[in-house]
């Protein structure tokens, strides 16, 4: 959990130098529980990530979380929902949330449809700089979710003002060997980005 070899340091000295979009994770600790229904699952994951700050300090970061999987016939529905308390590395107050829900549709064998949302949770322009309400999607699957646009990859979302995904996918399978997909997605962002003066209006997507 450290890559300082500078034996001089004292043990709260030694830094992970290697950081996750800003978070400085010195070790963790992972929990997690899947229990199976029929055509279905529901699980549960709590991970704690111990982030040292530059003075040498250690904090908590806990994420607790849910997911649910269920098929009946040509309809799947999955959930999630996540919270976040701690402080990050930063030493910030973290207070944040994701939620997930979308249902897939399965109409012949060659063909998937999926109607969804999924949001994160945000930090106004304004806030309280000892506080933090942006969701962290630690070790994410990048461009699984949110798109294939760089500007919503996975380390974009730390510390900023969150996202709210509205999104329907589709993929039509024509061949054995050939596969099309579309993808339509509106995005708007989860907290305050700023204030119009001309206007005398804060903007919030």
């Amino acid at each position: 959990n450290n890559d300082n070899i500078d034996t001089n340091d004292l043990p709260n000295r030694e830094f992970y130098n290697i950081l996750e979009s800003g978070e400085r994770t010195k070790s963790l600790q992972i929990m997690h529980y899947q229990y199976l229904l029929l055509k279905g699952n529901l699980s549960f994951i709590g991970v704690n990530n111990v982030v040292q700050n530059i003075s040498g300090g250690h904090f908590d970061l806990l994420t607790l979380g849910l997911n649910a999987k269920k098929y009946a016939e040509k309809f799947g529905f999955f959930g999630s929902a996540y919270w976040q308390t701690g402080k990050n590395t930063l030493g910030q107050s973290k207070s944040a949330y994701q939620f997930a829900a979308n249902v897939d549709f399965v109409p012949t064998k060659n063909i998937n449809l999926i109607l969804g949302t999924e949001w994160l949770s945000g930090t106004d322009y304004n806030a309280d700089l000892t506080k933090n309400n942006s969701f962290s999607p630690f070790y994410g699957t990048n461009h699984k979710f949110n798109g294939y646009m760089d500007y919503f990859y996975v380390g974009n979302h730390f510390n900023n003002v969150g996202l709210k995904d509205f999104y329907l996918k589709s993929t039509f399978k024509l061949t054995p060997k050939a596969t099309l997909a579309a993808n339509l997605h509106g995005f708007a962002a989860n907290a305050k980005l700023g204030f119009d003066l001309l206007n005398n209006k804060e903007y919030s997507s």
